[in-house]
């Protein structure tokens, strides 16, 4: 049978395309609470290409 990709690995591949992370590693900073659009910081891929 073949490899399938769990769901929950599309909806994060998903969410990562909206939020433009094309490399790795990507990061998302961000309160535990309230977090709002203001208080949300994404880094797309910080590594270096060396």
């Amino acid at each position: 049978m073949p490899w399938t990709m769990p769901l929950f690995w599309k909806k994060n591949d998903a969410l990562a395309q909206a939020l433009g992370l094309t490399s790795t590693p990507g990061l998302i900073v961000m309160p535990v609470e309230k977090a709002s659009p203001d208080t949300i910081t994404v880094f797309a891929g910080l590594a270096s290409p060396e």
